[in-house]
C-alpha cells in the first residue's frame, strides 16, 4: 500500500478537526440550517472521514480478514475521535458545547460507513464444497 494513498483521508481529517474547534460564534446562522441540521452534518463527516481511511485498503495485498480488522479498527478510531471532540468543545472551545446527540450521530456515519466498505472493498469469495451434484 503505497502511503500517498493516505494523504486524502489526513488531509479531511485536518478539515474535520477544524470544523469542529470552530467557535460556535463562528458557524454560519442561516434559516436554511433546520433543527437536527447539525446531526446530519456529524453523521456525513464521520462517514466520510471513515469510508476515506478505509477506501486505501481496497488495493492492499492484505486478505479480507486483515482488512476486516483494519476497518474495525478505522472505524472504532473514528467514534472515540468524535467523543473526544466533544470534550475538547465542552472543554476548550467557545461557544461549543458537549452533546450526547452528537457522538451518537458519529457513531451512525462511522459504523454505516464500516458497512459500506466491508461490502464494497472486500472480496466476496465463493466457496465451493464438492461438485456439483445437479448435473
Amino acid at each position: 500500500m503505497k502511503r500517498a494513498s493516505f494523504y486524502l483521508p489526513v488531509i479531511f481529517f485536518a478539515i474535520s478537526f477544524i470544523l469542529l474547534v470552530l467557535p460556535g460564534n463562528e458557524l454560519p446562522k442561516s434559516k436554511l440550517f433546520f433543527n437536527g441540521f447539525d446531526k446530519i452534518v456529524h453523521i456525513l463527516l464521520f462517514s466520510v472521514l471513515t469510508f476515506l481511511f478505509c477506501r486505501p485498503f481496497k488495493l492492499a495485498s492484505a486478505n479480507n480478514e486483515v482488512k476486516s480488522k483494519w476497518f474495525v479498527i478505522i472505524t472504532l478510531g473514528a467514534i472515540i475521535y468524535g467523543a473526544l471532540m466533544e470534550f475538547v468543545q465542552l472543554h476548550f472551545v467557545p461557544f461549543r458545547s458537549f452533546e450526547l446527540g452528537d457522538i451518537l450521530a458519529d457513531t451512525l456515519g462511522a459504523l454505516s460507513a464500516f458497512i459500506y466498505s466491508r461490502k464494497t472493498f472486500l472480496e466476496n469469495k465463493i466457496k465451493k464444497v464438492g461438485p456439483d451434484r445437479n448435473r
